[in-house]
C-alpha cells in the first residue's frame, strides 16, 4: 500500500500543476514553461536520491511530479503552433513515440542500472540527465525561442478566460477524451510503471529482469506504432477530408484491442509462455499508443489561445487515474495476500480495475461524437 501511495505522489503533484502548466504556456509560451520545470523536477530527482526518511522521499517525488508536469502539454503547444492541422497528429504521434522510449528506459535498463548503482546512485543519475536538458533547453537559440513566440496569440483577460470556462464545461468530447485518458492511462501505468514486475516475477517465477524485460514490451509497442497511428489519421483525414471521423475510429478500434489484452492477464495468470506473454504486451502497447489522437480531437475544437488549457484539462484526468489506479490494486493485493489467496488470485485477479478501466477507455472513445464548439 506505502509503495503504491508513493508512485500516486508523482502523479497528484502532476496532475494538481497541470491548470496553471496549460495556463502558463499559454500566456508565456512553452519554452519558458518547459525549462523551469525540467530545472524543478532536477531539484526533486537529488531530493529523492538523498532522503533518508519517508518524509523526505515524498518532498523529492512531489517535486519530480511538479516539475515533470511541464514537459507535455508545453510539447503539444509547441506542436499546435508549428505544424499546419494536418500533420499535427503525425508529429505528435512521434513525440509520443519518443516519450515512451523515455518509458522503455524506466524498465529493463533501470532495472539493470538499479542493479548495479542502487537506487539512490540511479536517481542521482536521472537528475545528472535533467540538469543537463534544462541547460539545452536554455540553450536554443534565440531565433527558435522567437518563432515560438511569435506565433502565439495575445492575451484576452478574464473575459476570455470565462468564455474559455464555459466550453470547457459544455463540451461533451472533452470529458468523454479525459475519461478515455483516465482509465487507459491509469491503467496502463499501474501495470507498465509499478505492478507488472512484481506480477509477472510472482506468477510466471522468473527473476526481475526478465520480467522488467516483458514489461518493455509495452512501450516497444507504443514506440513502434504510435508514429504510425497519427500517419494513419493525418493521411485518412486528407483523403476522406474528415478528421475527426478518421481520429475517433483508429481511437475506438486500437484501445477496443488495449481492453482485450486484460482478458488473458486477469483471468489466466500464468497460464501463458512468456512467449506468448511478451506479444502479449507487445500488443497492449500497440493498442495503448493511439491516446494521443484523443489531444487531437481535443485541440481541434478549440481556438490557438485556449488549446494549451484544453489539452492540459484532458491530461489532468490521465495522471489522476495514473495516481488513482495503482493504489487500488496495492489494497486488492494485500487483502488478496492477508485472505491467503493463491498466487494467481493475489497477482491476477486483483488487476480487474485494469480490465474495466480498459472497457471504460474503449466506450468513451466510441461515444464521441461529431460536434463542433459553436
Amino acid at each position: 500500500v506505502e509503495l503504491g501511495l508513493m508512485s500516486s505522489a508523482f502523479f497528484v503533484a502532476y496532475a494538481a500543476a497541470q491548470p496553471a502548466v496549460g495556463v502558463l504556456s499559454d500566456l508565456f509560451g512553452p519554452m519558458i514553461v518547459v525549462s523551469c520545470c525540467l530545472c524543478l523536477g532536477t531539484i526533486g530527482t537529488w531530493i529523492f536520491a538523498a532522503s533518508r526518511s519517508i518524509t523526505a522521499a515524498f518532498v523529492g517525488r512531489i517535486l519530480i511530479g511538479a516539475g515533470l508536469s511541464g514537459i507535455f502539454i508545453p510539447g503539444v503547444k509547441m506542436i499546435t503552433m508549428l505544424y499546419d492541422a494536418d500533420r499535427f497528429a503525425s508529429v505528435n504521434g512521434l513525440f509520443l513515440a519518443l516519450g515512451n522510449a523515455g518509458a522503455v528506459l524506466g524498465t529493463a535498463p533501470m532495472a539493470w542500472l538499479a542493479s548495479a548503482a542502487g537506487w539512490r546512485g540511479s536517481f542521482a543519475i536521472i537528475g545528472v540527465l535533467l540538469a543537463a536538458l534544462t541547460v539545452l533547453c536554455w540553450a536554443v537559440p534565440r531565433a527558435q525561442r522567437s518563432r515560438v513566440t511569435d506565433r502565439m496569440p495575445g492575451g484576452g483577460g478574464g473575459g476570455r478566460a470565462r468564455e474559455t470556462l464555459r466550453m470547457f464545461l459544455h463540451d461533451r468530447n472533452l470529458w468523454l477524451v479525459s475519461l478515455f485518458m483516465f482509465a487507459r492511462y491509469g491503467s496502463q501505468s499501474a501495470f507498465q510503471g509499478l505492478w507488472g514486475i512484481p506480477h509477472i516475477m510472482s506468477v510466471h517465477h522468473v527473476g526481475r529482469e526478465q520480467a522488467a524485460a516483458a514489461v518493455m514490451m509495452i512501450g516497444l509497442g507504443y514506440i513502434v506504432n504510435a508514429p504510425v497511428a497519427g500517419w494513419l489519421a493525418d493521411r485518412l483525414s486528407r483523403r476522406s477530408g474528415d478528421a475527426f471521423r478518421a481520429r475517433r475510429s483508429i481511437l475506438a478500434w486500437t484501445t477496443g484491442a488495449y481492453a482485450l489484452t486484460w482478458i488473458p492477464i486477469v483471468f489466466l495468470p500464468g497460464r501463458l509462455s512468456m512467449g506468448a506473454l511478451y506479444v502479449l504486451l507487445f500488443t497492449m502497447g500497440l493498442g495503448a499508443s493511439s491516446g494521443g489522437l484523443g489531444f487531437a480531437i481535443v485541440k481541434d475544437q478549440y481556438p490557438p489561445e485556449a488549446a494549451g488549457s484544453a489539452t492540459s484539462v484532458a491530461n489532468i484526468m490521465s495522471i489522476i487515474g495514473a495516481s488513482a489506479i495503482p493504489p487500488v490494486i496495492g489494497v486488492l493485493i494485500h487483502e488478496a495476500t492477508m485472505a491467503g489467496a493463491g498466487i494467481g488470485a493475489v497477482y491476477g485477479l486483483s488487476l480487474w480495475p485494469c480490465l474495466a478501466a480498459g472497457v471504460c477507455a474503449w466506450l468513451a472513445a466510441m461515444l464521441l461524437a461529431h460536434d463542433r464548439l459553436s
